[in-house]
């Protein structure tokens, strides 16, 4: 028998984990609840869930580790032997530690990992890697992975093992980047979309051109949302790495990797 309750849990600011959290819940049961922690104000909330809970946890992967910021949220998230389903979207390279991470992270939190998956969407920096990603053969796959995941969660007992992932500990360190803010042009119509979707408020509410540097975490919602494509990264560095995604990975259909409980 599913859990009665699904939880919806996700960071997503280009909204490809978004995607797939959602068709995750789909398979696993009905949903009741979704916390969209995207935006700033929204990661101000302190949430607990009980054992007879489901709850279905994903964040975006950025060089190899689960957002920092997420981090830091999970201090306000408490579980009480509560299963949890995890996931990490990564753009066609690697998820190298992200996904062990989110494990000991939650596991620490007082969950039980049941499962884990490291699915692939549209890289934020360039359409050529992963265009169109998570697709439908991807959300498919993200359903039958919740539904099998919601079987095991069922089953899940005080004190059992967590799931056993790919990565490795140590973690892979953080890499260390200038700060930067994406450049913005005269095609800009000053619509706000860019502010209103900014998960640091890096974005100015009145002057949209102007975007703190220190804040920016380079998820590229900004870029992706514009209507006008008035906004960019022109930093070298983030176009060499751009350049590297291309010629190494724009050919290249990564496979979805599911873990299970035993």
């Amino acid at each position: 028998m599913k859990p009665q309750n699904v939880t919806l849990i996700y960071f997503s600011p280009t909204e490809n984990t978004k995607k797939i959290v959602e068709a995750i819940g789909a398979g696993a049961g009905s949903v009741s609840k979704t916390y969209d922690l995207t935006l700033p104000q929204n990661r101000k909330i302190s949430v607990e869930f009980g054992p007879e809970e489901l709850v279905v946890f994903g964040v975006p992967v950025y060089a190899g580790r689960i957002p920092e910021l997420m981090t830091a949220w999970l201090e306000r998230l408490k579980g009480h032997q509560t299963p949890v389903i995890m996931a990490v979207v990564y753009g066609n390279r690697d998820y190298e530690d992200a996904l062990i991470e989110l494990r000991d992270l939650l596991t620490s939190r007082g969950f039980i990992g049941v499962s884990g998956a490291a699915f692939v969407g549209e890289h934020s920096y360039t359409t050529r890697v992963a265009s169109g990603r998570p697709d439908e053969e991807d959300l498919d796959v993200a359903k039958r992975f919740g539904a099998k995941s919601a079987e095991l969660a069922a089953a899940a007992v005080k004190g059992a093992e967590h799931v056993t992932v790919k990565g490795n500990t140590p973690y892979k360190a953080r890499g260390a980047m200038p700060p930067m803010a994406p450049f913005t042009t005269e095609a800009c119509i000053r619509c706000g979309v860019c502010a209103a979707f900014c998960p640091t408020a890096a974005i100015d509410s009145t002057d949209f051109s102007r975007i703190e540097a220190e804040k920016c975490i380079r998820c590229c919602s900004c870029i992706r949302r514009c209507p006008t494509e008035a906004k960019s990264f022109r930093h070298e560095s983030i176009l060499q790495i751009k350049n590297r995604l291309i010629e190494n990975f724009a050919d290249v259909r990564k496979t979805v990797e599911c873990f299970y409980i035993k």
